[in-house]
């Protein structure tokens, strides 16, 4: 038997992010006619950067997705932060 390695505080970080911001991208952010969804969310041991990755289908409104999040991206933030309260 192996033991079980730890699940390190910064990878629950990452799935909280990715379930939030994916519920918020579906609420606040339209793209007609496409669908955004959060693949992965890389988070620093330090809890002070994230690199959110996300797709989008039809890839054809990949460039369009890319534009509305980076508009979004302070509301999207803001909002992630009220949602998730970490200490």
């Amino acid at each position: 038997m192996h033991p079980q390695k730890p699940y390190k505080r910064n990878a629950r970080v990452s799935d909280l992010i990715q379930e939030e911001l994916g519920k918020l991208i579906l609420r606040d952010v339209e793209l007609p006619g496409g669908i955004i969804t959060i693949t992965d969310v890389d988070v620093t041991e330090k809890l002070d950067y994230a690199r959110v990755k996300f797709s989008v289908l039809p890839s054809s409104k990949s460039r369009q997705a890319l534009g509305l999040l980076q508009n979004a991206a302070g509301h999207l933030q803001h909002s992630l932060l009220r949602k998730i309260n970490i200490k």
